[in-house]
């Protein structure tokens, strides 16, 4: 996750320290999508990464990245962008 989070902040040109202390957002959300469907988390790992309390939240936001990604092209070009750069890390 430490890999995901560095390739999301790279992304968004954003601290590693600002992705994990932010609350809510895109960033965090995508962060979170890539963990559990890109690099294959568990959810735990994905939430004590992101520094949140209940790996039950990451259910949320994985579910509504998918939903935001099925309608919004910039977000998917975003997306994008992250797992090339942790492919390439």
């Amino acid at each position: 996750m430490k890999r995901v989070i560095e390739a999301v902040a790279e992304t968004f040109e954003i601290e590693v320290a600002t992705l994990r202390e932010t609350h809510g957002g895109v960033v965090r959300m995508l962060a979170a999508w890539i963990g559990w469907n890109e690099a294959v988390l568990r959810l735990r790992e994905i939430a004590a990464a992101l520094r949140l309390p209940s790996s039950g939240y990451i259910s949320t936001l994985v579910r509504e990245c998918d939903e935001q990604l099925a309608r919004d092209k910039l977000l998917q070009s975003i997306a994008g962008r992250a797992i090339d750069a942790l492919h390439l890390a």
